[in-house]
């Protein structure tokens, strides 16, 4: 990871120019996919959700579930594309920078309740801490998500275990501190209007859970977690010093994480 703020990137041949692009939509093609992949397993998530509804209908309705709280550990591993387009009058240089990110005892809580055909809805978030890249910018700051929640839970699917599907669509916000708190002062001075202000970013994902209760009131519960995101850090086009300043950098990441935790019946 790196410590310092990305160099001011010198303007490149046409040739050279050429090939960065080549290796950028190479990469933008992994994403896509990478997004086309989570939105088949969302789909999939709703086929399994409509039956049970069908079923309801016909047959006689299954008793209300309980409002649930659900806290939480989590360890998350991180595929990260920190993509970056930069405009000086004429000149245009772009270029990607992919890198990994591990974190451990992330903490998430999230609120459900009973909704219609054993389907529950709510919400929740997540505290990452400090979110890092380990090739580019370096540290981004403080990483917060939070997110609106679809649960379908097949109750006693083997013994006292439930399985639950989910689905989740969410915010993403990152309050700058270190590398990019630095980059931002260093265009300010500089007197380009970056904002100092917390980057946002959307998130979609889905989940697989399984669920065992404890004692009345009271479960066990391991997540597996699947989503992919964007966050905007830099969006800045305006005019300076007679030409023409365009700054655009985006962070894609796809995310695997695995929660532990409990949830209480209120």
């Amino acid at each position: 990871m790196g410590g310092a703020c990305a160099p001011e990137p010198r303007f490149a041949s046409v040739g050279e120019m050429r090939a960065r692009t080549h290796r950028l939509e190479e990469g933008g093609a992994l994403w896509r996919k990478s997004a086309g992949s989570g939105l088949w397993l969302l789909a999939a998530i709703l086929m399994l959700v409509a039956p049970g509804a069908a079923q309801a209908k016909k047959g006689k309705a299954p008793p209300a579930a309980p409002k649930r709280l659900t806290l939480s550990l989590d360890t998350y591993f991180d595929r990260a594309l920190l993509y970056h387009e930069q405009w000086i009058g004429p000149f245009h240089l772009q270029g990607s920078d992919a890198s990994g990110n591990a974190g451990l005892f992330a903490l998430s809580g999230a609120y459900l309740q009973p909704w219609q055909h054993g389907l529950e809805l709510g919400w929740g978030g997540t505290l990452l801490g400090s979110y890092a890249t380990t090739r580019g910018l370096g540290e981004l700051g403080l990483d917060f998500e939070g997110r609106a929640l679809a649960e379908y839970p097949l109750r006693k699917v083997v013994e006292q275990v439930d399985l639950i599907f989910g689905a989740r669509l969410g915010l993403e916000v990152v309050v700058p501190m270190g590398d990019l708190a630095d980059e931002i002062n260093r265009l300010q001075t500089q007197g380009i209007g970056a904002w100092s202000a917390p980057r946002l970013g959307w998130q979609i994902g889905a989940s697989l859970a399984l669920r065992r209760p404890l004692i009345p009131g009271l479960a066990a519960r391991v997540d597996l977690v699947g989503a992919w995101g964007q966050t905007w850090l830099f969006h800045i086009d305006e005019e300076h010093s007679g030409l023409r300043y365009q700054r655009y950098w985006t962070l894609d990441r796809l995310r695997l994480s695995v929660n532990a935790g409990v949830e209480f019946e209120l």
